[in-house]
């Protein structure tokens, strides 16, 4: 599993069945969000938060955990889209970034009315069905994945508005089949036309408006289905819920794994770490101002197991990296990381292993 800031291996085609005219939309619709945009990518997964008193209302946002490896993944073009200005006063109150209404205001122009239109490009996933299946397939073989499938609060972006360059945008309203590949690193590109003759690098363009998904679970754990989360009323339908608190086939229960809830310290230099364990998944955070990590780990095969999405905050660089979990008793614990995915600064071949100790005072 990667985070889409870095290599993925994964192509997502794209059905596009665009015109060239542009349709001229005023509504924002129930469910789109601004506040977080840079993390949402399609396909990706995270977690749904909420930023208070900042704006008109509180905020929900996207807050990006990783981009599974999809197989494929069928995307919808819905072309070149006009907004107009009262659209663009919506997205305000909903806490849009000053970069995006900056990239919003060099892609509009004046009617002869003497009003604003701003044009930008709706991508959306075409099969929610066939996504969810997919995810289930993934996390079967995936155990960190398959622990963050079970976080409350996850979120898949099915919907993005980005806004591109006159010449990008008018190949996206071209129509057509097209492809998103990523060549390594942060170069994520979308071939255009029959031949794919043609890109458009995802970083020429900016995201301003997106929507996610509720990741909604049967009681078996047996079947998944995404719909919109649209913060009002009931985010699954009858017969579904958003966590799932037993991760599917999986023969491991809270009786037969190790506890790790609870406040820890590395014995080296006393850092802190808390865990959060549900069932035999756990996930734990230590953000920083230069580097922070997140941790998704799950008990399978008789230990934990586990991945940690390390993210260079000044280069804003994430890598991915894996380990294991020696529990040696109820109170202490060995870390391993036995590999990366090679992005950013830390070779592929890294490792460490530290000592833990639960924290007494807490």
């Amino acid at each position: 599993m990667r985070s889409a800031r870095f290599a993925v291996g994964f192509l997502l085609t794209l059905a596009c069945a665009v015109s060239s005219s542009a349709v001229r939309v005023k509504t924002v619709e129930p469910g789109t969000r601004t506040y977080g945009a840079t993390d949402a990518i399609l396909g990706a997964l995270g977690t749904k938060r909420k930023v208070s008193k900042r704006f008109a209302s509180d905020v929900v946002f996207f807050d990006r955990q990783t981009v599974p490896e999809w197989a494929s993944l069928q995307i919808y073009n819905a072309g070149s889209v006009l907004r107009d200005e009262t659209y663009i006063a919506e997205l305000k109150k909903l806490g849009i970034s000053a970069p995006a209404l900056n990239a919003l205001n060099a892609s509009a122009t004046m009617t002869s009315k003497r009003h604003k239109e701003y044009r930008v490009v709706v991508l959306q996933i075409k099969d929610n069905l066939a996504v969810a299946k997919e995810l289930m397939r993934l996390a079967a073989r995936d155990s960190a994945l398959n622990a963050m499938l079970r976080t409350p609060g996850m979120r898949l972006v099915t919907s993005v508005e980005a806004v591109f360059g006159h010449q990008a945008t008018s190949q996206f309203a071209v129509g057509g089949d097209a492809a998103l590949s990523n060549l390594g690193g942060t170069s994520i590109q979308i071939e255009l036309g029959v031949n794919r003759s043609s890109t458009v690098k995802l970083s020429d363009g900016m995201i301003v408006a997106y929507q996610f998904a509720c990741l909604c679970w049967n009681t078996e754990g047996t079947v998944l289905q995404l719909h919109r989360d649209i913060d009002g009323g009931r985010t699954c339908p009858k017969g579904m819920a958003p966590v799932l608190s037993t991760p599917a086939s999986a023969k491991e229960t809270s009786d037969s794994c190790p506890s790790l809830q609870g406040h820890w310290r590395r014995d080296i230099d006393n850092v802190p770490l808390t865990f959060v364990q549900s069932e035999c998944g756990f996930t734990a955070a230590a953000p920083d101002k230069d580097i922070s990590h997140r941790f998704v780990g799950i008990f399978s095969n008789g230990r934990f197991q586990y991945k940690i999405f390390r993210r260079n905050e000044l280069v804003a660089c994430e890598t991915v990296m894996s380990g294991y979990v020696d529990v040696v008793d109820n109170d202490h614990i060995v870390m391993n990381i036995v590999g990366t995915d090679g992005n950013c600064e830390l070779p592929a071949g890294f490792q460490e292993r530290f000592a833990w100790h639960r924290d007494a005072s807490r």
